[in-house]
């Protein structure tokens, strides 16, 4: 099924003091290990890295070189691929699927997913870059205005623009700067899980929306 919010839901079970804009601060340990924390955004321009092509007709892109190996849970990885759902993946099992809990068992699975969202429109980009020199280099991934059109009657589309930063240490940094919603959203889920999507970390409750310049 195609999971969806109303314009000014709030979840069952959550305070109407706390908004629903607002990310985890910090969480874990999983059972591999990984936990997760709030740091300032340090946002990268990766406007003029290389074009993956993805597009209203394409929907998933790779492999892609990191451009030094990637510790990701048990596994060491040199390429990824890329979908228009907002998330990366280790494989290229179902690129296409729009939408998931994570962690979640059902192909694909060893994804790291900043805005995994129902998204069938073109968005402006989806770009990559790499930088530093090692042993600290990285690579980051942003997609710019993603767009989802949740429900009709709604007057325009979503529309987001996020990254995803992948570090030579294993670090992972998920950054989000325009995060705009217009009347009722598609849910969505941002976090990482493992090649058998049994195990993970979720910064966000399904369907919690992020907040801009997070």
């Amino acid at each position: 099924g195609l999971w969806m919010m109303p314009a000014g839901a709030v979840e069952r079970m959550r305070s109407s003091a706390q908004p629903i804009t607002s990310p985890q601060p910090n969480g874990g340990p999983d059972d591999f290990g990984y936990t997760f924390t709030t740091v300032p955004l340090n946002w990268i321009d990766a406007s003029g890295g290389t074009n993956t092509g993805i597009s209203s007709s394409v929907g998933g892109v790779g492999p892609i070189a990191i451009g030094f190996p990637f510790k990701y849970y048990e596994n060491t990885y040199g390429e990824l691929w890329v979908s228009r759902f907002g998330f990366l993946a280790f494989n290229s099992n179902n690129l296409y699927r729009s939408q998931s809990r994570i962690p979640e068992p059902s192909l694909p699975n060893d994804v790291i997913a900043p805005h995994w969202i129902p998204s069938y429109d073109s968005p402006n980009y989806v770009r990559y870059l790499r930088g530093g020199a090692a042993p600290n280099r990285w690579f980051v991934m942003e997609w710019d205005r993603q767009r989802s059109e949740c429900c009709s009657g709604d007057p325009a589309d979503d529309e987001f623009t996020f990254q995803a930063v992948l570090y030579e240490s294993g670090d992972i940094l998920l950054q989000y700067r325009s995060m705009n919603t217009v009347g009722s959203y598609s849910c969505q889920a941002s976090g990482i899980e493992d090649s058998t999507g049994m195990d993970g970390l979720s910064i966000t409750p399904f369907c919690q929306q992020v907040a801009s310049n997070q």
